[in-house]
């Protein structure tokens, strides 16, 4: 819930936040098939392995959140364009 309060607050000053929220309502979704045992359908896949499947995918939203503030800055250092004032507090 605190990662959703983080990113409603910063919602309008940096627009790659959504991100961050999708990231975080998938793992939340995700957590279904973790908390949630049910048997093996068709003795094949149960929760624990749709878990994974549904998981995999995940680190790549999560990188893309965290690769955009690093673009963000770097281009604004080596242009000398302030592209995002409020990053540039950060670094």
């Amino acid at each position: 819930m605190g990662w959703f309060i983080w990113c409603f607050y910063y919602w309008k000053s940096r627009p790659y936040v959504w991100r961050c929220a999708l990231f975080v309502f998938l793992v939340g979704v995700c957590m279904i098939f973790e908390v949630m045992d049910f048997p093996p359908l068709l003795w094949i896949v149960d929760a624990h392995s749709l878990w994974h499947l549904t998981t995999a995918g995940l680190p790549f939203i999560f990188y893309r959140y965290v690769s955009i503030p690093r673009t963000l800055v770097y281009l604004s250092i080596t242009t000398k364009v302030r592209l995002f004032p409020s990053l540039q507090t950060l670094f």
